[in-house]
């Protein structure tokens, strides 16, 4: 995985450029014949607590044992050898949250903190490297590194957005009423975050180049520093506070990433679309229609999709079945195009069948 000259890496370098390697590319999975699947670990048991001490190479053990045993054979650009920033089996969205200061607390699947930002002129947004929460960020990456040896790629943690955070450091009600009553305290804890947040990924970056090259968000990898950029938050503002509040973040941490994709979540972060298409630091939209909507290839996402294509974004969009995947590859450009499967295609025939639906015209 230490390969910079993978070709998978130089198709998905291609992809963010918004080249055209003659197909687009997928992300897919079809089932390795005869292999049964190994038995369940219980991910959580190597974490069970915030408050204790967590078995971190028992964890990335497990990790590596899930990839290196598993029952799938990737298809075209699709990572499988990948190992999560997780703690246990628990997803890790919006760490700065924990990073600047809020009390971790786990459920089964998710980490979560309780507000704790009283008043924002008497709080500080700065990134320490001693919090606790980064330190076993770091030992996690760390381990994952000694245990791969590069073999398998890795995400950074997903560091999240100032808007989002703040809503869970601050609670989002009175987030939105501070917006409104203290706009310039806001914009500038707005400005410290986006310090915090270059601090944070350079921090972790450290440790991940390493043993990789470029860098790994939760989504893709890309040739230098990237990220995944959101604003779940931005469901509650208006396109003129989404200007406000959001683009000058993105201005900020853009002068440090390289590489940006912006995650459209749903179709009520639409309206910002405008603004996203008029920085030329966006390289890609991911389009996730979110949970029981119409899909990417519906008639609501599709002029969505081809808007996006039209600016010159990359797009990265997702088929729940063959019939939505065939609709996609039909209707899209395939210069910077990434459909992902959502569904286990059923053999390798199958996965040719995909194929024969990407191939140049």
């Amino acid at each position: 995985m230490n390969n910079s000259h993978n070709p998978i890496f130089e198709n998905l370098t291609a992809w963010w450029n918004h080249q055209d390697i003659g197909r687009a590319l997928v992300r897919a999975h079809y089932p390795i014949p005869g292999r049964s699947n190994a038995k369940k670990i219980n991910m959580n048991s190597y974490w069970p607590s915030p408050d204790g001490e967590p078995d971190i190479d028992g964890l990335v053990q497990a990790q590596v044992h899930g990839v290196r045993h598993g029952t799938l054979n990737p298809i075209c650009e699709a990572l499988l050898e990948t190992l999560s920033h997780n703690y246990g089996r628990r997803g890790t969205p919006m760490n700065m949250s924990w990073y600047l200061g809020g009390t971790v607390k786990y459920t089964e699947a998710s980490v979560w903190i309780d507000p704790f930002v009283q008043d924002w002129k008497n709080y500080e947004v700065k990134f320490d490297p001693n919090n606790r929460w980064v330190q076993l960020s770091k030992r996690l990456m760390d381990a994952q590194g000694k245990f791969t040896n590069g073999r398998e790629l890795v995400w950074l943690p997903d560091l999240g957005d100032a808007l989002t955070c703040f809503s869970l450091m601050r609670g989002a009600e009175q987030l939105l009423l501070d917006l409104i009553d203290e706009p310039d305290v806001i914009s500038n804890k707005i400005r410290d975050f986006a310090q915090a947040f270059i601090a944070a990924h350079s921090y972790f970056h450290e440790s991940y180049r390493q043993y990789w090259p470029g860098d790994a968000s939760c989504l893709i990898w890309a040739p230098d520093k990237t990220y995944m950029c959101q604003c779940d938050f931005s469901v509650m503002l208006s396109p003129d506070m989404f200007r406000q509040f959001v683009i000058p973040e993105l201005d900020a941490i853009s002068r440090y990433l390289k590489y940006m994709v912006w995650h459209l979540d749903g179709y009520e972060e639409v309206r910002h679309l405008p603004a996203l298409l008029e920085l030329p630091y966006i390289q890609a939209i991911q389009i996730q229609p979110g949970a029981n909507r119409p899909p990417a290839s519906s008639e609501v996402w599709m002029p969505v999709c081809k808007k996006c294509q039209e600016a010159g974004k990359s797009l990265f969009v997702y088929a729940n079945s063959p019939e939505e995947f065939e609709h996609l590859a039909k209707h899209l450009d395939h210069a910077g195009l990434m459909i992902s499967c959502n569904y286990i295609l059923k053999d390798e025939a199958d996965a040719e069948w995909h194929m024969s639906k990407i191939a140049a015209s």
